[in-house]
């Protein structure tokens, strides 16, 4: 999944969402930000996580032109994103 192209963002710029992640071999969740053809990571959580709503967050800072993805690896029982 992935964001539209983000033209601006200031220093305070951040990414927040709450996700579900229960069961055994429930995988991997990932966040990157691109930019042209630069990829980095800049979240990372695998493995069950409980049977609660959890909230992530991170600062994205400043920057021009980027998007945000979400890689989901080896998702078998349940996962959510909101």
């Amino acid at each position: 999944m992935t964001s539209g192209t983000l033209s601006e963002t200031n220093t305070n710029c951040k990414l927040e969402f709450w996700y579900y992640m229960t069961g055994v071999d429930i995988g991997s969740l990932s966040v990157w930000t691109s930019q042209g053809m630069e990829k980095t990571s800049i979240w990372y959580v695998s493995g069950s996580q409980g049977s609660e709503w959890k909230q992530a967050e991170m600062k994205l800072g400043a920057g021009t032109n980027y998007s945000v993805s979400w890689t989901i690896l080896k998702v078998s029982i349940d996962l959510r994103l909101y």
